[in-house]
């Protein structure tokens, strides 16, 4: 992929945030709504966002996500102006906290000596969390469970077209120790990777994948595969909409940087983008790197004309873009099949499990 080719698909990159909300409540009057929105068009400084139904206006707060510092914002009747910490610009995709106190009765409602939370949810990622000694004694949809400061939360990802109905009965309990699941809280999850196919002839896989980084980090790390040989790597830091100084090195040398969240082999192939700034207490630092790798072993043709494709499942959302012109024939792991708008079919993947699980794709080009 050309350099030029490869910033216009950073500019089409569009998988990447979708809605995540926060609702927590207790036995007494209000629900704390936490909507976590991305900034992605802005008049200079200023961006428009409208308040939820039922909301407090003498009670909402907005926290800039990476600096973890509250920012200004003025309300207008159903909605508010919030002040950027800096200029927007191209590329930027500003990460924002709306936190909002709503009318409780829009979702809680009593039932006998309980509670019930009901609410039609979009498209995303939520965490319900219950009152301090509370737990769920039924639940609607598939979820996670964990317990952070003796309260139980409930985090759940909807992946399909229009909301979800969801329904959470909650009552007294015992006191409960904190219990986090194995792997990831996928709610919470902000890891992603989008996987272009190219012609299988030429093993070339076009991809991005997001991370976020932890205060005390000042460089972005990624361990690369050998088998997919990457080269021409991006980096684009999401908040500032800046493009970052990128580079490739043994684990020996990215360990010697001294921040990196976890020691790499000493012999590892480790791509490493400079932050230019250190991510400071309480907040969070967001990259998307994009990467062109040619998996001439597990990206290839078969004699009767079939690709297959050899790769796994780690993050909790996974998309696959199969080349132009060719159908999908077999997929081990459960998905969901789109088109885009050029008219490529679109496999998207939740991943639910610790660790990683193998994936095998296969298509066949379509005929003229």
């Amino acid at each position: 992929m050309t350099r030029t080719i490869l910033l216009a698909f950073i500019s089409l990159a569009g998988f990447a945030q979708e809605t995540r909300n926060h609702y927590e409540f207790s036995d007494r009057p209000g629900l704390r709504l936490i909507e976590n929105i991305v900034a992605r068009a802005a008049k200079g400084r200023v961006f428009r966002h409208s308040l939820a139904d039922g909301s407090d206006p003498s009670q909402v707060r907005v926290t800039d996500v990476v600096s973890g510092k509250s920012i200004a914002a003025t309300v207008n009747r159903r909605s508010i102006e919030i002040t950027l910490p800096v200029d927007f610009v191209p590329r930027m995709e500003r990460r924002l906290a709306v936190e909002q106190v709503v009318d409780r009765s829009k979702y809680v409602t009593a039932k006998g000596s309980g509670l019930v939370f009901r609410a039609n949810l979009p498209e995303g990622r939520h965490v319900v969390v219950l009152p301090a000694g509370w737990v769920a004694s039924s639940i609607s949809t598939a979820s996670q469970i964990e317990v952070l400061s003796g309260r139980l939360h409930v985090g759940l990802v909807h992946t399909g077209a229009g909301s979800l109905p969801v329904e959470i009965a909650t009552e007294t309990g015992a006191s409960v120790p904190a219990a986090q699941v194995a792997g990831s809280f996928r709610a919470l999850d902000e890891r992603i990777v989008e996987y272009k196919l190219e012609d299988p002839a030429e093993h070339r896989i076009d991809l991005w994948l997001e991370m976020e980084m932890v205060p005390g980090q000042s460089h972005f790390y990624s361990q690369l595969r050998e088998e997919d040989n990457i080269r021409n790597p991006v980096t684009l830091d999401l908040d500032r909409g800046i493009e970052l100084p990128t580079r490739i090195l043994t684990g020996k040398e990215a360990n010697a940087l001294g921040d990196a969240p976890a020691p790499f082999a000493p012999t590892a192939s480790v791509l490493v983008a400079d932050m230019g700034y250190t991510v400071p207490p309480g907040g969070v630092g967001r990259v998307r790197s994009f990467q062109t790798a040619t998996d001439a072993k597990n990206y290839r043709l078969l004699e009767d004309g079939t690709f297959r494709l050899d790769r796994f499942l780690a993050r909790t959302r996974s998309r696959f873009i199969l080349p132009a012109g060719w159908d999908l024939t077999s997929v081990d792991q459960p998905v969901t099949v789109s088109r885009d708008k050029q008219g490529r079919a679109v496999l998207d993947f939740t991943w639910k499990g610790a660790g990683s699980t193998p994936l095998v794709i296969t298509a066949k080009r379509r005929k003229s």
